[in-house]
Order: C-alpha cells, then sequence, then structure tokens
C-alpha cells in the first residue's frame, strides 16, 4: 500500500522540478524511487529494533514472523504497487 498510495503526490513533486524526456522514464524513475524509500524505511526499522528493543522482542517489533525475506518482501510490493498505480491511473498518457 505504501507505494500505491504515495505515488501521486511524489509524481507531481517530481514534475514540478524535472522535466523527463519521456513517459516510460517518469514512471521508471518513480518505481525506482519507491524501491530506494522501501529499503530506507526498512533500515530505519533494523535500526530501531537492533538499538531500542530487547533481543527477545526485536523480532515481534519488526513483524517478520519468523520469514527471513520479509524486508525485501516488503521493498518489492512498495515498488509494484507504485507500478501498478502508473499503470492504472496515470493521467499523462498518450493516446
Amino acid at each position: 500500500m505504501f507505494g500505491f498510495l504515495l505515488v501521486f503526490p511524489v509524481k507531481e513533486m517530481l514534475n514540478n522540478s524535472v522535466k523527463f524526456a519521456n513517459q516510460h522514464i517518469e514512471i521508471l524513475v518513480l518505481v525506482l524511487v519507491f524501491f530506494g524509500l522501501g529499503g530506507f524505511y526498512e533500515i530505519l526499522e533494523w535500526l530501531y529494533a537492533l538499538l531500542y528493543e530487547h533481543s527477545e522482542t526485536a523480532d515481534s517489533f519488526l513483524g517478520s514472523q519468523g520469514d527471513i525475506w520479509d524486508a525485501e518482501k516488503d521493498v518489492l510490493l512498495a515498488g509494484l504497487g507504485a507500478w501498478l498505480y502508473l499503470l492504472l491511473f496515470n493521467s499523462d498518457k498518450k493516446r
């Protein structure tokens, strides 16, 4: 939901400051931004658990429930959510 819900405001901010050569480059940049933001959030979450949680409660804080690929899946879903929004609702489509 992170990428799907926030891609529109980020798209508007980028369009106000950057002129893209074509729509495909814009979509690529936006999806990569959300992969990066998702990864940044996962790193911050891990650092918080490492520094402020006890070793017994760190796993429950992270909410991975035993899935060692949870952070990677979250980052993937952020990027895919952004891509899905752009695929479905991009109003700048050239017809």
